[in-house]
């Protein structure tokens, strides 16, 4: 379809009323016909179609609201833009820009203009080398922040949840492609189509964080991110994204005339408002002396304009087309210079650097938890109920409310083996003990012990899971032990120290650690038995939710989370990370001890294993409220025993 630009000059016009005949009527087609000469009207739909409201599935005062939140970008104008110009021709080894797909009976156009639009981008951005469908499914039944699924959403929060939360693959209904094809079933959405007819609006299918049966890809690792999200507005702004960058989805508000369209330039002729509607604009240009967009719909290719190389073509009134836009994540590859210059050009919320050598491969050692399985483990624990506190700060550091208790202030270093699992428990539970102890007990609980000893807890160096090294606290216990060459309580860490970082005051990590052999005794002159020097917990559960995360870390102190590191998390140095860039690397377990708010951004503070000269003095803060990259989803701690 295509819409008409109108011309800006001051000029006294007047206009006859717009007639409504109804819905879906032969006398609205006809009308049209005889008044219209820019566009064709036609059946389409069935006359007693009465469901089509149901298919206009955006709110548009929700999705303004919406929209005002993305910043507005600033384009720098190509002087030579085409007269014409159709991405399907400019990118034609990127097949999903060609294709129209069926939202079925339910009000998720919202959801399919922004999976479209955002597949084509991949596409692009990658030249050609990642074809892939993004899921209309995982994002209307997953994504619950400005939308509800079936009953409609805003087209800006498809693209913040793209960002922030990413989105599996998956294709139209009974495709079995991908991690989550669409389980809506496709119907007609024309008179004489050769699918079902529709009926009334559809129940939401339920969130279902898995793959499809036999897909070999993890949901979580299945995927894909935008790297940022902003909009676009002005005629000139919308024809110069279209032309560098690719597709955008757009919200237009619908006509009952709409429904009828054939073929030609749109422009609203007659009949009432229906509701809004999200759409893909694909290109634009001039047919007949009418300036057009070239726009995709998601009512299957039955529906409207019958050549295959046209789209419907709408009128083109720049400043009713909302349009919200994502870049899609690159892979520079590991740890390269190109990374860091393109994290630092299109990041705001925080700064790239160089941590590690170029040359450390090593790094994917370090990731040593599994989170499916770990995920699976921690559902086994309780899930702790709270009683929130109504005057929570806005931002809270437990090394300030705590100051008696130093292991909180400080950065331990789990070498070139894969035990952040053991690191991130052991932290979390010597802090707990100092707090509890309001300060009379102050030691480090051993992470020796941990990693050589629990063999319920996964493998040692080669990773673990954070709920079984909480399980073994309660459990078996844990005696002390301080970092290595320190000499300090029962069992010090036998696995050396090394650099994290490109000019660090260490020896290079190389290799792969071998996990220590399980010694049941304390080191030569400590004066306290191995079981005498154990200390337990007496409860391990699961926290989940911001508030109950946040609740938690001010009133008993830090925890254990786990999350999934991508290569641009390796680059951090400061401010609130996001996942902005590179492929996952593994899942890593870390000790967060605080939040707050910096720049308008949410974060939660926390505590690396990989020493202090590692990102902000071995610390780093990261997106809170989101999920970031499953920060929120795997949350443990625990009562120590005092």
């Amino acid at each position: 379809m295509k819409f008409l630009l109108l011309a800006s000059a001051v000029a006294v016009a007047l206009a006859a009323p717009r007639i409504d005949f109804g819905l879906l009527t032969d006398e609205e087609i006809e009308y049209i016909n005889k008044v219209q000469t820019s566009w064709k009207a036609g059946r389409n739909f069935p006359k007693d179609a009465s469901y089509v409201k149901n298919l206009m599935g955006m709110n548009m005062v929700e999705s303004k609201a919406y929209f005002e939140r993305l910043p507005r970008k600033v384009m720098a104008f190509d002087a030579d833009l085409p007269e014409n110009f159709d991405a399907r021709e400019k990118w034609p080894n990127c097949p999903t820009i060609q294709e129209i797909r069926d939202q079925g009976s339910c009000g998720s156009c919202w959801a399919f203009g922004a999976v479209e639009a955002m597949s084509d981008r991949i596409c692009i951005a990658s030249n050609g080398a990642k074809i892939v469908h993004l899921s209309a499914e995982d994002l209307v039944s997953c994504c619950d922040n400005g939308a509800d699924g079936c009953n409609g959403g805003a087209p800006a929060a498809a693209w913040l949840y793209f960002v922030n939360n990413g989105i599996v693959t998956g294709g139209q209904y009974n495709s079995s492609q991908g991690c989550q094809p669409y389980q809506i079933p496709a119907c007609d959405h024309h008179v004489v189509g050769k699918l079902k007819p529709c009926g009334d609006g559809m129940v939401t299918p339920k969130c279902e964080k898995k793959c499809q049966p036999n897909y070999k890809i993890s949901y979580e690792s299945d995927k894909h991110y935008g790297a940022n999200t902003y909009s676009v507005s002005g005629e000139k702004e919308i024809m110069q994204e279209l032309y560098t960058n690719g597709t955008v989805e757009a919200g237009i508000t619908v006509y009952s005339d709409f429904l009828q369209y054939k073929s030609g330039v749109y422009r609203h002729t007659s009949g009432s408002e229906l509701g809004a509607h999200s759409v893909k604009i694909l290109g634009y240009g001039v047919e007949n002396g009418d300036k057009y967009w070239l726009v995709a719909n998601s009512w299957n290719a039955d529906w409207g304009a019958q050549v295959k190389s046209e789209k419907m073509k709408f009128l083109l009134l720049a400043s009713a087309v909302a349009v919200a836009l994502a870049a899609p994540r690159i892979d520079f590859g590991l740890l390269t210079d190109e990374e860091i210059e393109y994290i630092n050009k299109v990041q705001t919320s925080w700064k790239a650097g160089r941590n590690f050598p170029k040359d450390a491969s090593y790094v994917k050692n370090l990731m040593g938890v599994n989170i499916v399985e770990s995920k699976a483990r921690l559902d086994h624990l309780p899930r702790k109920v709270m009683a929130f506190d109504a005057d929570l700060p806005e931002n809270f550091d437990a090394r300030e409310k705590w100051p008696n208790c130093p292991t909180i202030q400080e950065v331990r270093d789990q070498g070139n083996c894969g035990s952040c699992w053991a690191f991130g428990a052991v932290e979390a539970m010597s802090d707990r003990i100092c707090i509890a102890s309001n300060g009379a007990k102050n030691f480090h609980l051993s992470a020796e012990d941990l990693v050589s000893c629990c063999d319920s807890c996964g493998s040692g160096c080669d990773g673990g899971f954070p709920s079984a090294a909480w399980d073994y606290f309660k459990d078996t216990g844990i005696v002390t032990g301080g970092q290595y060459n320190s000499s300090q309580g029962c069992q010090p860490y036998q696995i050396p120290a090394c650099d994290h970082h490109v000019v660090g005051k260490l020896k290079p990590c190389e290799g792969d650690s071998v996990t220590p052999q399980c010694e049941k005794k304390c080191e030569p002159n400590y004066k306290i038995s191995y079981e005498s020097d154990k200390h337990y917990g007496t409860h391990t559960y699961s926290v989940s939710g911001e508030k109950e995360i946040m609740q938690e870390l001010y009133t008993n102190g830090p925890v254990e989370a786990a999350f999934t590191v991508y290569s641009d998390f390796l680059q951090y140095k400061s401010g609130v990370y996001r996942h902005t860039s590179g492929s996952e690397l593994g899942g890593h377990a870390v000790k967060i001890l605080g939040y707050g708010v910096e720049d308008g951004d949410k974060y939660w503070l926390v505590a690396n294993s990989w020493n202090a000269d590692w990102g902000a003095q071995g610390f780093f803060k990261i997106l809170r409220g989101n999920d970031e990259c499953g920060i929120e989803d795997q949350i443990v701690a625990g009562t120590p025993k005092v």
